[in-house]
């Protein structure tokens, strides 16, 4: 749920942190849109920490992450020259660097592309984007309006589910049906 919440997050920001935070929040709000799908991407990627970690690559990820800490620090000690939009693009930057450096890592202890860890991002990224995309033309008809807002937010949400469904539905279902199972099972025996 990383992906949409980002993507939901950046589409509704200038609004948004108008609504829940007030006026003086709305110069934040491009500098969120910037940052958020980087770090959402980050999350994503941290977990490729667990392959490397249980097969022994602690020093792998301690370069890894060192170089994620040198590459923000690097950014937020560029923004008393070139500002806070630059910090957020280096900040960025770093986030994208260590996203692809976590996917390559544990791909290449696996015997496997980086594709094949992340095929499985697609749907759910894909689906992201349209979430956002429909979010903002919603807000877009009612800037800072807090009905607008909400209703933005909910109608990108409804469209990540439909975009799912449509791209992943066999998979989803599948996944629905174990859940079921465990869950009953689980209860069978309470």
């Amino acid at each position: 749920m990383t992906f949409p919440f980002a993507g939901l997050l950046s589409a509704s920001a200038p609004s948004a942190l108008v609504l829940l935070l007030g006026q003086k929040w709305a110069p934040a709000a491009p500098l969120i849109q910037i940052l958020v799908p980087s770090y959402a991407l980050g999350v994503v990627a941290s977990q490729g920490s667990a392959i490397l970690l249980s097969k022994g690559r602690n020093a792998t990820f301690l370069v890894i992450l060192a170089g994620l800490t040198a590459g923000r620090l690097l950014a937020v000690c560029s923004g008393y020259w070139l500002g806070e939009t630059a910090v957020a693009w280096g900040i960025v930057v770093a986030n994208v660097l260590y996203a692809i450096a976590m996917v390559i890592a544990p791909a290449r202890l696996m015997d496997a592309t980086p594709w094949d860890l992340l095929r499985v991002l697609v749907g759910p990224t894909v689906s992201s984007v349209v979430a956002a995309a429909v979010c903002a033309v919603a807000i877009a008809m009612e800037p800072h309006g807090p009905i607008a807002t909400v209703v933005g937010l909910a109608l990108g949400g409804v469209a990540y589910l439909v975009a799912m469904v449509a791209m992943e539905g066999a998979l989803l279902k599948a996944d629905l049906l174990t859940l079921r199972r465990v869950v009953f099972r689980r209860a069978a025996f309470d």
